[in-house]
């Protein structure tokens, strides 16, 4: 796999605070500006090769993660002989108005493949 050139290894201290998760990644790129990470995990998992069911299960977790998600890709595709589920969206978490600091929304862009 290659990356851009630039991109490092993103500190174990950096992954926590940028990504709470009981489950870290085995392997976190940045880019040096800190704008665009680049994650991989593995976790296994019960379900099985029905992709559909699982991207339908998938989906319906991300779009609990975030108050809006625009998906731009909903798909499973072929890479090289191996089938991938495929997700490319934009969430959004709206900032609560009634929060004791003024918060605004944040948007994220996120491209995600299972397989």
């Amino acid at each position: 796999m290659e990356f851009p050139e630039g991109f490092i290894t993103l500190s174990d201290v950096k992954i926590k605070q940028k990504y709470v998760s009981n489950q870290p990644p085995i392997a976190m790129f940045t880019s040096r500006d800190e704008q665009v990470d680049f994650g991989i995990n593995v976790t296994s998992t019960a379900w099985g090769d029905d992709r559909p069911l699982i991207r339908q299960f998938y989906k319906a977790g991300i779009s609990s993660l975030y108050d809006n998600v625009m998906f731009i890709q909903d798909t499973i595709s072929q890479v090289n002989g191996r089938s991938f589920i495929v997700f490319e969206f934009v969430g959004t978490v709206l900032g609560e108005e009634n929060a004791f600091q003024t918060q605004s929304n944040l948007k994220r862009y996120i491209y995600i493949m299972y397989t």
